[in-house]
């Protein structure tokens, strides 16, 4: 499955050798996000849960190098330079989950552990029970995650469960995969756990503080308002909010201007041929301009695409 040269590793998913890059192993005592491994009931190691522009085939390789994945380890020794073909996770019992890529490049999934779209590599597996017909794709993002951590927003270790009860953070019950606490009735979603405790965003100068209740906030009287949508913010719910300027806007909104909703995606592939849809090569790239398909005219803003650049034509997923 792997072969190694001393110039790097030559992995079977993927057509490039792979070059270990030493700025996405998080080392032991560095703080790299505001998740903690629970480990002997002490906190004393963080666990670096990858950033949305990690999550790409390339990187992935790199960053979860491990001959066995035992989601309770430690996430300080990535020395064996192995990658498993299948594994079983403790919220599907009885699926055996077989590690699988797509054959193109622009062929996305939806993790069924944080509904996030996802591209490259991934998870997949069927029951092994004839009661049981439901089919799970989990990205390596989720895969990786520990059984039990320490969160800031809570004072109590969170467990891992699979459960369709609301997310304290984000008030929805879709993503399967929650963190609970067992003496509280405190839930995270597995894509809530991903927020950053900061964020920079270019219309603020100062970096956003993610607020998990409003009364981090000192001196704030009048209701808030996300800056993107208008709209008025729940603070039962968490946010992102900048004191100095008094700024605040929803999780949700900055995904949305950031293109959240594709940062497990991979995008750049070339050379993509589809000679019923255009006589040129297409490049898969996200259509950041207000453009419309050149075969059915939908409207294809913040969507993935392939593009044929010297034709100046974008075509969208739907005609594919």
């Amino acid at each position: 499955m792997e072969e190694k040269t001393d110039r790097g590793l030559k992995h079977v998913a993927h057509e490039h050798l792979l070059i270990l890059n030493e700025n996405y192993i998080a080392k032991e005592g560095e703080i790299k996000s505001n998740v903690k491994l629970e480990e002997d009931e002490t906190y004393s190691h963080l666990v670096h849960l990858p950033a949305a522009d990690e999550l790409s085939l390339d990187l992935l390789l790199e960053q979860f190098i491990k001959d066995k994945i035992t989601l309770s380890d430690s996430y300080n020794d990535y020395s064996i330079p192995e990658f498993p073909r299948e594994i079983e996770h403790h919220l599907w019992p009885g699926k055996k989950l077989t590690a699988k890529k797509n054959s193109e490049p622009f062929k996305l999934f939806k993790c069924n552990g944080c509904r996030t779209i996802c591209s490259g590599i991934f998870f997949y597996g069927k029951s092994m029970t004839p009661s049981d017909s439901r089919s799970i794709s989990l990205h390596i993002g989720c895969v990786t995650l520990p059984k039990i951590i320490k969160h800031e927003a809570h004072h109590h270790q969170l467990n891992q469960v699979s459960s369709k009860y609301e997310c304290t953070a984000c008030g929805f019950d879709l993503q399967q995969c929650k963190y609970r606490c067992e003496k509280c009735d405190f839930y995270i979603c597995a894509r809530c756990i991903r927020y950053a405790r900061t964020y920079k965003h270019r219309w603020d100068p100062h970096p956003l503080e993610l607020i998990y209740d409003a009364g981090m906030v000192e001196e704030h009287e009048h209701e808030y308002e996300c800056e993107n949508c208008s709209k008025e913010i729940d603070t039962n719910r968490w946010f992102y909010h900048c004191s100095k300027c008094d700024l605040s806007i929803h999780p949700g909104c900055i995904e949305k201007l950031s293109y959240g909703s594709y940062k497990c995606v991979k995008f750049g592939a070339t050379d993509i041929n589809r000679d019923k849809l255009h006589p040129h090569k297409l490049t898969y790239v996200l259509n950041k301009k207000v453009r419309r398909c050149d075969k059915c005219g939908k409207q294809s803003f913040g969507q993935p695409v392939l593009q044929c650049a010297p034709c100046n034509t974008i075509f969208c997923s739907w005609c594919w």
